[in-house]
């Protein structure tokens, strides 16, 4: 690398003035005029002194390789001209600039989030004293304990609720707004939205009758607004990924969104957040997003997310939940090993259903290990979308399984070497407010760059073992790196190690490591 440097040539002529006294009796050395130079040099530096190449003194200077070239002189300043050989720079290192800076594209950007009070107003209506003692599951607390636990962790500066260790302002609030119809209906039909925004105006006893007659979802007259701002927030954040105004987001939003289907709502959601997202991204960003992963590891199928990309390649569509055989919300055989998509999307529809609760960190880690990872890296996507429900987390009323706040931050990890690290993670489920906190603190401090913590087990159980030979069968019929025979990656190697990986895989980007079970 070359550098620029004032230099004293020895070979230039020097004039001296004598010493005089000056006001103080003091006398002062005389001043030496010096032609400077600029002469480009090498940083490599030589700590061997050679006295022909000092101008001053043999103890002060250290040889420097120097090039052929010298660039041309500097125009002495006026102070210069006068004898005082003052640098105007008294930190040389001010004056270095590299011939070629780094391109750091990527890590000099904040973490996105967006959050908005009104997503809180959408509220089941009270009809008894019991729905004080026993709130819905779906409560408008959980969006709040996520913001607050960021905020007090000090990753976001909020005043209200400033942190005990203040360690940066390390994320970037996103505006939110409303979904328009036209978004809206790139998943969703005409008669559902009017539906939904017919709530507004309806009375109190219409809207218990609808929540009466509803897939277990509640509806308020707010319902609508906090419902478009929870979809509206997905696609802002998305769009500054994609933008790189931010490196990767987080949405904070309810109501939820991946049981919406296209014509009715369910589940506790009313618009299919993500497929929306992933939607309006495919058509407004054509030359840069031509194939999105969503990783849905809510502990429920999200139905409504996989109907929106059944025959659409464009959307590798993952999900792993609690199926036991149908029996699991939402209770259909869609949720099935074997549903892996029709048509076009035939092969871009992988489900692993879990075969009962009580899953844990080994059983998600061996199943990113063994399939959606290797899967996630021959598809390649341009853009990850993770539907990040927190009902698999331990203490879950509804989820029934055991996952650790580090084993999300651990799977958020994995997930953000894809994609040029454009990967957005967009709330869900969970209902455990305790759980969600802690489980979205872990995911975000990762976002921002934190390594994640350890697992609370690597082991898998035989359930799930048994299950993932079952997804490996399946989708071997689509997948290079499913067929038999095929040698998966060891995520466990270093870069000393040798990696001969699969022919799907061959110009792998990038090497971490990741305990394998």
């Amino acid at each position: 690398m070359v550098y620029d440097k004032m230099d004293i040539d020895p070979k230039e002529p020097t004039s001296t003035t004598p010493a005089v006294p000056d006001a103080f009796g003091t006398v002062v050395p005389p001043k030496v005029t010096l032609t400077t130079t600029t002469t480009s040099f090498s940083a490599d530096v030589d700590t061997a002194v050679n006295p022909d190449d000092l101008s001053i003194d043999a103890d002060q200077q250290l040889k420097r390789k120097r090039s052929p070239e010298p660039t041309p002189a500097i125009t002495p300043t006026a102070d210069e001209k006068n004898g005082d050989v003052t640098p105007a720079v008294t930190d040389s290192l001010a004056t270095i600039v590299p011939s070629n800076p780094p391109q750091l594209l990527y890590a000099h950007l904040k973490t996105g989030f967006c959050y908005d009070v009104r997503m809180r107003y959408h509220a089941k209506i009270v009809t008894s004293a019991f729905d004080y003692v026993d709130p819905h599951p779906e409560d408008p607390r959980r969006i709040y304990r996520v913001y607050k636990a960021l905020a007090e962790s000090g990753i976001i500066i909020d005043p209200k609720l400033e942190g005990l260790e203040q360690v940066g302002d390390l994320m970037l609030k996103i505006p939110i707004r409303f979904a328009s119809d036209d978004e809206i209906l790139l998943v969703h039909t005409k008669e559902h939205l009017d539906f939904i925004k017919s709530t507004t105006t309806m009375t109190r006893q219409q809207l218990i009758e609808e929540t009466e007659k509803g897939d277990s979802v509640y509806f308020n007259n707010d319902s609508y607004t906090s419902a478009l701002l929870s979809c509206g927030g997905a696609i802002e954040v998305c769009k500054a990924v994609v933008e790189r105004k931010v490196k990767n987001a987080l949405a904070i939003v309810r109501p939820p969104g991946h049981h919406a289907e296209p014509g009715n709502a369910a589940g506790f959601c009313m618009f299919s957040n993500v497929a929306v997202t992933a939607k309006t991204m495919l058509r407004d960003y054509p030359e840069t997003i031509r194939r999105i992963l969503i990783l849905d590891w809510d502990v429920h199928h999200g139905n409504g997310t996989q109907r929106a990309f059944y025959n659409d390649p464009r959307v590798l569509y993952i999900s792993l939940h609690r199926y036991e055989g149908g029996k699991f919300y939402p209770g259909t055989d869609y949720a099935s090993h074997t549903m892996s998509g029709e048509g076009e999307g035939r092969g871009f529809n992988l489900n692993i259903p879990w075969s009962s609760g009580g899953m844990g960190d080994g059983d998600y880690i061996y199943a990113m290990n063994k399939v959606i990872m290797p899967i996630a890296i021959e598809y390649d996507p341009d853009l990850v979308i993770i539907s990040s429900g927190f009902d698999a987390a331990e203490g879950d009323p509804i989820g029934g399984c055991h996952l650790s706040p580090n084993a999300y931050g651990y799977l958020t990890h994995m997930m953000k070497v894809l994609a040029n690290g454009n990967l957005v993670v967009v709330m869900e489920g969970g209902y455990n407010l305790d759980s969600i906190a802690k489980s979205a603190l872990a995911v975000t401090k990762v976002l921002v760059g934190e390594v994640p913590g350890r697992p609370q087990t690597k082991v898998p159980q035989l359930a799930a073992v048994q299950v993932m030979a079952q997804v490996m069968q399946e989708q071997s019929k689509y997948w290079k790196c499913m067929k038999p025979g095929f040698q998966a990656p060891d995520f466990t190697q270093t870069e000393d190690s040798e990696f001969i990986p699969g022919k799907t895989i061959d110009t792998l980007p990038f090497r971490f490591i990741i305990t394998t079970c």
